[in-house]
C-alpha cells in the first residue's frame, strides 16, 4: 500500500445526485479509463471538469481510473515525469487498529515471489473451472 492516493465521487450540492461520469464509481470495465471512448460527451465532460479541479489542487489523474488521484507518491512523479522519488513509499495498513508504519526496506517487494505464483494459480484454475 502507497499513501498520498485518493478515490473520489463528487456529488450535485442542490439534489445530492452524484455527477455522473459515464460508469459508477470502482466498477471496472472498458468504462473505467479516464479517455474511455464508449462514455458519452457530457460524462467525459465531466471526467475532465473534475481532473481539472483535482489537477489545480496538485493531484495528478490515474489514467487507468477516472476517481483516482495521486500526490507526491511514486506514481505521482512518474506520471510527472519529474525523475524524483515519491515522497510517500509502502506502507503497512493495520485495519483493526488504522495504524499505518512504514516498510523496513522498501526496496523489497511489497508480495514474496510464492505468493504471487500461487494468487497466479488460483486465477488461472478459476478461468479453466469457468
Amino acid at each position: 500500500m502507497q499513501g498520498s492516493a485518493v478515490d473520489i465521487s463528487v456529488f450535485n450540492r442542490q439534489d445530492g445526485s452524484e455527477i455522473w461520469r459515464g460508469c459508477p464509481y470502482l466498477e471496472m470495465s472498458e468504462l473505467t479509463p479516464m479517455d474511455c471512448p464508449f462514455v458519452s460527451e457530457e460524462d467525459h465532460a465531466n471526467r475532465l471538469a473534475i481532473t481539472e479541479v483535482m489537477e489545480r489542487n496538485h493531484f495528478t489523474h490515474f489514467p487507468g481510473e477516472f476517481w483516482h488521484y495521486n500526490q507526491g507518491d511514486a506514481l505521482d512523479q512518474i506520471l510527472r515525469k519529474t525523475a524524483r522519488p515519491g515522497r510517500f513509499g509502502p506502507v503497512h495498513w493495520d485495519p483493526v487498529t488504522h495504524r499505518v508504519t512504514p516498510y523496513e526496506d522498501p526496496l523489497q517487494p511489497l508480495n514474496s515471489f510464492e505468493d504471487l505464483e500461487a494468487e497466479i494459480d488460483v486465477a488461472l484454475a478459476r478461468l479453466a473451472t469457468g
